[in-house]
């Protein structure tokens, strides 16, 4: 059973920005119009996100979308893992991940997650999204959930690959992910908006929905933080290899 999570750094999903990225991950579980769960914790459930959803993975890309939302009054664990083991494609969308984090622990719904991946359920989403199926992820939770500029802050996430995930790496945040990594000595993993990245069980490659868009391992070298272009668009590597930091 092979297990796969595709991650992207950003781009607006509505206005088909990810599009080409967002047509493989609907293929990527190998059936027609497979079952989409979409999980919008991370926007506090927001109403609006969930129909972009439905209109690109429902109307567009041919899956049957479903949501699932978690601050509902009558959620429970029961039902939420009854919604995520159902689904073919799991698609977890932005905003807090500090806020998402926090609510799934509340239901469980981290741990059924795990359980999800080791089910070969495909796991997919995209900023916030995309930062929780890492060990940590630099993130800008505290802005989102005041709308006051605030630091970035690491926040601790599901584990389920290793390293330190910064999406939207092209929106002024070099700076401080290199100190980020610099501090805590592990791998990064940085994708600009239009990028992503696909870990298919022990291996990876790189997805774009634009040329230009770049992927970066960031680690520390001799003392020195290094940037790596990740370019294995064609192919896939060993995911041993990527997190190498020496």
């Amino acid at each position: 059973m092979s297990k796969r999570i595709i991650i992207i750094g950003g781009g607006e999903l509505g206005d088909n920005e990810t599009l080409s990225i967002d047509q493989y991950i609907a293929k990527s579980a190998g059936i027609d119009h497979p079952r989409l769960l979409f999980i919008p914790t991370a926007s506090f459930d927001a109403l609006g996100y969930v129909e972009v959803v439905e209109k690109i993975y429902g109307e567009q890309l041919g899956c049957e979308v479903s949501a699932l939302l978690l601050m509902s009054e009558s959620m429970s664990h029961e039902k939420a893992a009854e919604a995520i083991y159902s689904a073919d494609i799991i698609y977890v969308g932005g905003g807090s991940t500090m806020h998402l984090m926090k609510v799934w622990k509340q239901y469980g719904v981290d741990e059924l997650l795990k359980e999800a991946y080791n089910r070969g359920i495909v796991l997919s989403g995209i900023s916030a999204g995309s930062i929780c199926w890492f060990e940590h992820g630099h993130s800008d939770s505290v802005t989102y959930e005041t709308g006051t500029e605030s630091p970035f802050i690491c926040v601790e996430a599901l584990g389920i690959l290793p390293g330190v995930h910064c999406p939207h790496h092209n929106d002024g945040r070099q700076e401080d992910f290199d100190r980020m990594i610099s501090e805590m000595g592990k791998v990064g993993i940085a994708l600009e908006d239009f990028a992503a990245m696909e870990v298919r069980d022990d291996q990876y490659r790189i997805l774009k929905s634009r040329a230009e868009a770049q992927a970066l391992k960031v680690w520390v070298k001799d003392g020195q933080v290094v940037r790596e272009p990740l370019d294995n668009t064609e192919v896939y590597l060993p995911l041993s290899a990527l997190y190498d930091n020496k």
